[in-house]
């Protein structure tokens, strides 16, 4: 028990990736699979993966990308999934543009060759 409040403190440290994150108490031989999409607070971009690991990726392409100020509002409109350390997006964004600099940015955020998906434009 006290291993997992080290983890809990450890995560509530982190910072805003993790403010909202959830603690869920698991006895020995329980397995849980979390799915869950998690959205930035004031944005129009969701993360969501099956493991810690991968939620963590997931996490820091989706800051990265609602961390730039070129892609605020009128914005883009992105899920970003994790799954075996590959990432995942889709969605929209308001000029072709902004669909560039959210895939290199994404692309960036989780390294070379590990982003696949594009974002679709909603003025052509």
């Amino acid at each position: 028990m006290k291993s997992m409040k080290a983890i809990v403190a450890a995560m509530a440290a982190c910072g805003a990736a993790l403010a909202h994150a959830q603690a869920y108490e698991v006895l020995p031989g329980e397995r849980v699979i979390i799915i869950e999409t998690r959205p930035l607070p004031g944005a129009a971009i969701h993360s969501g993966a099956m493991t810690l690991q991968d939620q963590a990726l997931a996490d820091q392409v989706a800051i990265a990308l609602h961390a730039d100020r070129k892609l605020a509002q009128p914005g883009i409109t992105a899920t970003v999934v994790a799954s075996n350390g590959n990432v995942t997006i889709s969605g929209s964004a308001d000029s072709y543009a902004q669909a560039q600099r959210a895939e290199r940015l994404a692309k960036r955020a989780a390294g070379p060759g590990r982003v696949v998906g594009t974002l679709s434009t909603t003025s052509g």
